[in-house]
């Protein structure tokens, strides 16, 4: 009984430190937010300089650094309260893009109208994105990837995991620090450029104006809410080539036989009436410019449909790595584009969905959105995730399986498709590169690392 007593005295008591230690992180990071704001670099500087003259000037005999500590208060307080000693009057109106993409340069206009008859130098935007930091309860349960590696100082101050589940819910660069003139007599348009860090619905909640005071060393600072939000979609690696399973190379012209998913009427031009065409290929908008019957000319080209089967089992220390494997999957559906293939995309989210493109169906900017909105599952979604491909087998010539996980489980999946008679090909993801060694034509499982699957897509063949 006492021992039971004891272990939950320290339960508890470890439950207090935690907490502690998470509230402490918190109220630093905002500090260290407020100072990047409030402050500017040779303010930062100037404040340090005043922390480590007033530690070595508390000894008041030394009269030199004393002085020194004294002066450069003096100079860091007058600057600090400067910047409140104006009430700026700045309308701003932002023009953000619907649509952006992770790791790719984002750039759009803002308009700032600022009542002001002097020429204002030095001026800074930041976007205000969600807030980063995790709750108390993702910081107490969540571990760092390899957090077991680390010594047992890092592992009992949890500095790390708080670093690393910060960088994980960063959905963009608060860091990037852009600087403009303004002029009062005239609406000043600036490009704005931010670099989105992660997939999803980016949130633009508020917008931060800095106006340097007289002295440089801080910034007023002029809080706008702006709501607005944009789609990040996930990031997409550049892939010289890949032919999806059963589809021969588009050199030749053709496709494996079976392959066949169905057909449509591309467009080639636009000709003068001949006698016998159907009705039904009449171009009318282009018939009543010229007065004339014209018609359009097409040519049926023969449709494959694959399926790309997405494994959304994760842990949730494994979030980061799950985010290259939504990479991997967009990257393989984007070389669809340019050819005659269909797409069928089973996953499981609250149940088992399958997302088709085609003609009639939908299409590849369609697909990019459900991909940016997709989030890791349980263990528990496998079961969902093999019925769904059992139900739309039939409708699949192809298939590209993608997976963090190399286990009896999905060595079964594949077992399945060869069993139904259906090409395909497998990707791990793993910590670890190895890969297929039997036809070299043909690797019908890839593994990819995890620091290096990107040089790995752009060698695909």
């Amino acid at each position: 009984m006492e021992g039971k007593t004891a272990e939950k005295d320290k339960s508890k008591k470890w439950y207090l430190f935690e907490r502690y230690l998470y509230w402490n992180y918190r109220k630093f990071y905002t500090f260290g937010k407020w100072m990047q704001l409030r402050f500017s670099p040779s303010g930062r500087m100037l404040a340090v300089l005043t922390g480590i003259t007033g530690a070595l000037g508390a000894d008041t005999t030394s009269s030199v650094t004393y002085q020194a500590f004294s002066l450069l208060l003096i100079l860091l307080t007058g600057s600090f309260f400067m910047s409140f000693s104006k009430r700026w009057k700045v309308t701003v109106r932002r023009h953000a893009p619907s649509v952006g993409s992770v790791g790719e340069e984002c750039s759009y206009f803002i308009d700032v109208d600022i009542k002001s008859k002097n020429v204002t130098e030095g001026v800074y935007v930041v976007e205000h994105g969600p807030d980063p930091r995790p709750n108390f309860m993702e910081f107490a349960e969540q571990r760092e990837p390899l957090e077991y590696k680390r010594n047992i100082i890092d592992r009992f101050y949890a500095y790390y995991r708080w670093k690393w589940l910060i960088s994980s819910n960063e959905m963009l660069n608060s860091n990037a620090i852009q600087k403009f003139t303004l002029y009062g007599d005239r609406t000043n348009r600036l490009t704005v450029k931010i670099t989105p860090k992660k997939r999803g619905l980016l949130n633009l909640t508020e917008l931060y104006l800095g106006i340097p005071s007289a002295t440089g060393l801080t910034y007023s600072i002029v809080k706008k809410q702006i709501p607005d939000s944009m789609l990040i979609l996930p990031e997409r690696v550049p892939i010289n080539r890949y032919e999806f399973p059963g589809v021969s190379s588009p050199e030749s012209g053709t496709m494996a036989k079976g392959l066949f998913g169905g057909s449509e009427d591309e467009f080639l031009s636009l000709r003068d009436y001949r006698p016998g065409d159907p009705l039904k290929q009449i171009h009318w908008p282009s018939s009543a410019k010229t007065k004339k019957l014209i018609v359009k000319e097409t040519q049926n080209v023969s449709r494959a449909r694959c399926g790309i089967i997405l494994d959304v089992s994760c842990k949730a220390e494994d979030a980061l790595e799950f985010e290259k494997l939504i990479s991997i999957a967009t990257s393989i559906a984007c070389q669809t584009e340019d050819k005659p293939i269909d797409l069928d995309f089973l996953f499981v989210g609250q149940k088992a969905h399958c997302f088709s493109t085609g003609p009639g169906q939908g299409n590849l900017d369609q697909l990019m959105k459900i991909l940016a909105t997709i989030k890791y599952e349980s263990e528990n979604s496998w079961e969902p995730l093999t019925k769904a491909v059992e139900e739309n087998s039939e409708k699949i010539q192809g298939a590209v399986f993608l997976t963090m996980h190399d286990d009896d489980k999905r060595s079964g999946m594949i077992k399945y498709l060869d069993q139904q008679g259906i090409p395909n090909q497998m990707f791990v993801l793993s910590e670890n590169s190895q890969h297929y060694t039997g036809d070299p034509g043909f690797k019908k499982k890839i593994t990819l690392c995890r620091d290096n699957y990107k040089q790995q897509l752009q060698e695909l063949k």
